[in-house]
């Protein structure tokens, strides 16, 4: 009788064992967040508290409070299918393949292209932001000096125009055109940039201006905006000859970096929710 109780002791034991071991294997992982994290993060207006979870996650994997939040907060930041209006977080305007331009907008500090070499078409000026004006400049004077020798292709573009462009010419992808609203040239921040031999094609890129302007463009306020093997950020094919102004410290850590706008904004700035 003893041989029994003893075995069914030992089998309600074993069972009861085996449950709460099963049942802890299915317990979630605490996570516990310390107080100068809540503190720090809590301090951003995108901050949402039913996210705290997740942004700590993020960085535990060594991302910064800013990038934990544009994780966690923008996943579709790069998705196309979710088309928004243009970013702008401390004059730095972002407009690529997902945000966009309104039709009527036009920059207030346009000025004409003059004393430059540029490539005039009939009837037809070319603008650009004064202050990309002038940086451009000095930034062929440098050139100058180095004995090179390059051209202005393209400055500030309207929608209108850029419509027309697209209309004359939708047979090529929008991943070398962009749709008319999504032109960084509509910005007036964007220039294209060549040889005269070379024109705006990849040939550019074995040219010594090219060189010269991968090398130092940055120190001049701009960054070479579609560069090789970042399709998949920037949405647009390599184009050596496309660049945009962006000021010399936003430049410097792109070319410090190795980033693109959009990798700019997604580690530096804070996106708002509403984007």
């Amino acid at each position: 009788m003893k041989k029994i109780i003893s075995l069914f002791l030992a089998i309600f034991i074993f069972t009861i064992t085996g449950c709460i071991s099963k049942k802890n294997n299915y317990l979630p992982n605490k996570i516990i967040i310390p107080i100068s994290f809540t503190d720090q993060i809590t301090r951003y207006q995108s901050y949402q508290n039913k996210h705290l979870v997740n942004y700590y996650r993020y960085y535990l994997d060594d991302y910064s409070i800013i990038e934990s939040l544009n994780n966690v907060n923008h996943p579709n930041f790069l998705n196309t299918n979710f088309p928004k209006p243009a970013i702008n977080i401390n004059n730095l305007l972002l407009v690529n393949k997902k945000y966009f331009l309104d039709e009527n907008y036009i920059p207030n500090n346009l000025v004409k292209v003059e004393n430059i070499k540029y490539i005039k078409r009939v009837d037809e000026e070319m603008y650009l932001v004064d202050e990309v004006l002038k940086q451009y400049i000095n930034m062929e004077i440098f050139a100058k000096q180095n004995n090179l020798d390059f051209y202005l292709f393209s400055g500030f573009r309207s929608y209108n125009k850029q419509q027309k462009l697209w209309e004359a010419n939708h047979f090529i992808s929008n991943d070398f055109l962009a749709l008319p609203g999504f032109s960084e040239h509509q910005t007036g921040l964007a220039v294209d940039v060549a040889c005269l031999q070379t024109g705006l094609t990849r040939y550019f890129e074995d040219t010594s201006e090219f060189e010269f302007l991968l090398n130092n463009a940055h120190k001049f306020g701009f960054i070479l905006r579609y560069p090789k093997d970042k399709k998949d950020i920037t949405g647009y094919e390599y184009e050596p000859w496309h660049y945009r102004y962006v000021g010399v410290d936003v430049a410097r850590t792109c070319y410090e970096e190795n980033l693109t706008l959009e990798e700019y904004f997604y580690k530096y700035l804070e996106i708002p929710i509403s984007n």
